[in-house]
């Protein structure tokens, strides 16, 4: 097979990664970051907040599994009763549970997006759409992450607290009090952290992709 301009000609079939001419064509001033590069971008971050979020889920499902057990817990911790074990073990179980539903939302979205990272690479139609679809999605999801810890793991952290400044040893209660009260500063780093990890990348890309030349580059 022949090919008149080279191989890696603009709109060469057989180099799915090439540019096409509605792009190379486009001023280069116009042109500030190649979709290619978003795409690599979206698959290096998916890939790796996708880990990270499964690891979560297996760190957490064992945890729950060993830790929520009425006896396991009775053997670790012996000087407590089994019926302040009981009461404990409930808001220990919605702790677990929101940090499961954090990790879930997590893996979810990374896989979104790493599909739609090679989308991306390969400029496919779908994928511009795709994108703009996923920034806002991921806002949302951002958003719910927030409510979880507001609603779910803060609310059950407090339960515990309050329930251990109960146990009979003074020390123990002196030091739970303690613990206690940095409850709303470790909320307010969680959400913050939260925010300032998930929320760039998705406004990059409702940013990128809803740019005309963008549209027109994401031909194939």
């Amino acid at each position: 097979m022949s090919f008149p301009e080279g191989p890696n000609a603009p709109g060469d079939p057989s180099n799915p990664y090439q540019a096409p001419v509605a792009e190379l064509a486009q001023p280069p001033e116009l042109i500030a970051v190649s979709p290619k590069v978003i795409g690599i971008l979206s698959i290096v971050f998916a890939s790796i907040v996708m880990v990270a979020g499964l690891i979560g889920l297996l760190v957490f499902e064992a945890a729950s599994r060993r830790y929520l057990s009425p006896v396991t817990a009775a053997e670790e911790y012996s000087p407590w009763s089994m019926d302040m074990l009981r009461v404990v073990l409930a808001p220990m179980r919605d702790v677990h549970r929101g940090f499961m539903y954090q990790c879930a939302i997590l893996t979810v979205m990374s896989i979104a997006l790493l599909v739609i990272g090679i989308g991306q690479v390969r400029y496919r139609k779908w994928a511009c759409n795709a994108s703009l679809s996923w920034g806002g999605t991921a806002l949302v999801c951002v958003g719910a992450m927030i409510a979880i810890v507001m609603l779910i793991i803060t609310p059950a952290y407090s339960a515990i607290f309050d329930l251990a400044a109960r146990l009979p040893s003074r020390v123990i209660a002196a030091r739970v009090a303690t613990w206690n009260g940095l409850i709303g500063t470790a909320r307010d780093w969680l959400m913050a952290i939260t925010v300032v990890l998930y929320t760039p990348y998705p406004v990059v890309l409702l940013y990128f992709f809803s740019r005309g030349n963008v549209r027109a580059a994401m031909t194939r």
